[in-house]
């Protein structure tokens, strides 16, 4: 019997810069999150308290080890941005799962703003590696 769940060989990673597909694709990790925060109100002759949530955005991490300049550019583009000299420059993320059962969702992480961006040598028989931590408002499930 095969798998019935995924790892990670069955998703791919796709970074787009003002939507060019980058090379930026050998991605050794990569986290996002559905960021909610949840309320909570307790009322006058009621029992319990009440719940609600809020959507917060999302948030995500991705490692990438270097085989070209792209992480530079991109480096230099986010930082371009940052600094107004090019506002227009915009960040998506798409991820595409194959499940064993031949569905093949994506996800699109869109309008990306980036935290601080390190770039990683750890030791000298180890890959070089630069992390990008990222937030957005949007995304999008194609099923």
């Amino acid at each position: 019997m095969g798998r019935e769940r995924i790892i990670g060989e069955d998703v791919t990673f796709g970074l787009t810069y003002n939507g060019a597909l980058t090379t930026l694709n050998v991605v050794q990790a990569m986290d996002f999150s559905i960021n909610t925060k949840t309320l909570e109100e307790g009322y006058l002759g009621e029992s319990v308290n009440r719940y609600d949530d809020i959507l917060e955005g999302f948030s995500g991490k991705v490692t990438l080890h270097l085989d070209s300049e792209e992480a530079f550019i991109v480096a230099q583009a986010i930082f371009q941005r940052a600094q107004a000299r090019d506002p227009s420059i915009k960040f998506n993320i798409t991820m595409r799962a194959t499940f064993p059962n031949g569905q093949t969702p994506r996800v699109i992480l869109s309008d990306l703003f980036f935290d601080a961006i390190p770039f990683n040598m750890p030791k000298r028989e180890e890959y070089v590696n630069v992390e990008l931590s990222f937030k957005c408002s949007n995304f999008t499930l194609l099923a």
